[in-house]
């Protein structure tokens, strides 16, 4: 019989701490997704902010050229990180 409680014992151990393991791999990626959305948002305001406070163009043009712009880098990166699982 002890040989049974000690099983129970390593086994709620053990879903503990699996269950742990994947509540923090939930909040890094809802993290990552937060801040990498975020840090492209403010990268892009950022020169939009700067190009339209130098050239004296509409804001609302200039993020509309930007974001154009720099369609095919994304277009690029997504290409990219879409064919490393394939190795």
């Amino acid at each position: 019989m002890p040989e049974l409680s000690n099983l129970r014992t390593r086994v709620g151990s053990l879903t503990l701490g699996i269950s742990i393991l994947v509540l923090v791999a939930l909040v890094c990626l809802v993290a990552s997704l937060f801040f990498a959305t975020r840090f492209v948002e403010d990268t892009v305001g950022l020169v939009v902010d700067n190009l339209s406070e130098r050239s004296g163009l509409s804001v609302f043009l200039v993020k509309s050229v930007v974001i154009i712009g720099t369609i095919p880098f994304f277009w690029a990166v997504g290409k990219f990180t879409r064919n490393i699982g394939d190795f």
